[in-house]
Order: C-alpha cells, then sequence, then structure tokens
C-alpha cells in the first residue's frame, strides 16, 4: 500500500494515516478512520432508539468550553460547576444552582422518612462497591490511611484518584524492588508519619507488601540502604 489510499465508504483519497490497522494481522483497514467511527455512532444510536424509542437523540456533554448540566440540560460555564478530582472531568456532572436544588430535595426526602431514606441510600451504595469490588477495596485502604493521618495530625489529604495515578506512575511496579504489584498493594509514607512525614500525594508511593512491612518507619534512604 502507497502513501495514500482510497477510503471504501467515502471514496476520498486520503494520507495511509488516516486508516487504522487491524490488532490481527496489521493490515490496513478499508475505511478510514473517519468513516468509521460515524459508522460507529450511527450503531450506538440505533440500539439506542431501540431502546428508547425513535424520539432519542444524543446529547453532547461538552459543549464550546462548557459542560450540559445532567439535570437540567442546559450548557454552562465549566465556573458554573463545583470542583470534584474524584471525576474523570474534574468537575460536578450537576451545575451549582441544580446541586443545591437537588440537595434540599434530598434532606426534604430525609426528614419525611429518615429510616427509609437511610436504608435506600445504603442499598444504592451496597449495589454500586458490589459492581466494583476492586474500588471498594482501595476506598477502605484509602480511608484508613487517612484516619491514621487525622489520628497523628498529619498535613496533607489525598483521594482514590491520587493512589491510580501513582500506579500508572510506578507502571503497576513497587517503588523499591520493582516487582509487579498484585491486588494487595500497600499504599506507603515515604518519609513516614510518626517521623514527621506528610499525608500529601507527594509523599506517597505503592509497594509491595514485603517491602512496605520491611520498611517500617524507615525514610527510603535507610530502607534501600538495607537491599
Amino acid at each position: 500500500m502507497g502513501a495514500n489510499s482510497i477510503c471504501r465508504s467515502c471514496n476520498e483519497e486520503k494520507s495511509i494515516e488516516s486508516f487504522s490497522q487491524r490488532s490481527k494481522d496489521g493490515a490496513f483497514r478499508k475505511d478510514c478512520k473517519v468513516c468509521v467511527a460515524k459508522r460507529k455512532a450511527a450503531e450506538y444510536d440505533l440500539r439506542k432508539q431501540k431502546i428508547h424509542g425513535p424520539g432519542w437523540k444524543r446529547i453532547t456533554t461538552f459543549v464550546d468550553g462548557g459542560r450540559r448540566c445532567q439535570r437540567c440540560k442546559e450548557v454552562k460555564a465549566f465556573s458554573e460547576y463545583r470542583e470534584n478530582p474524584n471525576k474523570k472531568a474534574g468537575i460536578m456532572t450537576f451545575c451549582r444552582p441544580c446541586e443545591t436544588t437537588r440537595f434540599t430535595e434530598l434532606q426534604e426526602k430525609h426528614k419525611l422518612n429518615p429510616v427509609k431514606f437511610r436504608q435506600d441510600k445504603n442499598a444504592c451504595t451496597a449495589k454500586y462497591w458490589k459492581k466494583n469490588p476492586d474500588g471498594y477495596k482501595l476506598k477502605c485502604l484509602v480511608t484508613a490511611h487517612r484516619r491514621r493521618g487525622r489520628h497523628l495530625a498529619a498535613a496533607g489529604n489525598f483521594t482514590q484518584m491520587h493512589i491510580e495515578q501513582k500506579a500508572l506512575l510506578q507502571d503497576g511496579r513497587c517503588y523499591y524492588c520493582g516487582s509487579l504489584l498484585g491486588e494487595n498493594r500497600h499504599i506507603d509514607h515515604k518519609i513516614p508519619l510518626v517521623r514527621g512525614g506528610t499525608n500529601w500525594p507527594a509523599n506517597l508511593c505503592l509497594a509491595c507488601p514485603t517491602c512496605n512491612l520491611r520498611k517500617n518507619a524507615k525514610t527510603p534512604q535507610e530502607f534501600r540502604a538495607t537491599l
């Protein structure tokens, strides 16, 4: 295949970079990336229309430097949304007015029947974590470390997102020995909390259980000297 190729769908001649390769044999596809994306989008819309009816239409979340509120469906500037580092986009899905309205509605629902409201909330939470067992395990681990940091009056705080970023930066390997981390990974404070370390993400790393337990209250330099 030369430097250019003709797309089977749009019949336009395009550069070879406009065509994706098959994962099996590495051969270039006959449809360009744009046409493939359009076909997949049309197939997705058709599936949704079969489920929700012919009146279903795709709603774009991010439009012209703003975001569409999931409650009022209006496109508003990013400044109209509260920040949330646990969300992929870094902001809430509801705008500030809708979030206030939703919170007020939840308060009223809680006042009417507090016992049932609490039961429904616990059931919803349990259902979510049952579908995300790995996330639940990480949540419990993060909560335990944050509680210990508060007990020792350590400065700083971190979330699950920071730990997931650490895993990507370390390429899924132990910070000290370089071995692959399994499900039983430990969160380690480089400078231990008992020696004045903080709970800021910069002082955290992921380590295998063996290294974390052997390190104990040592600094990284002291522990590496023993390896």
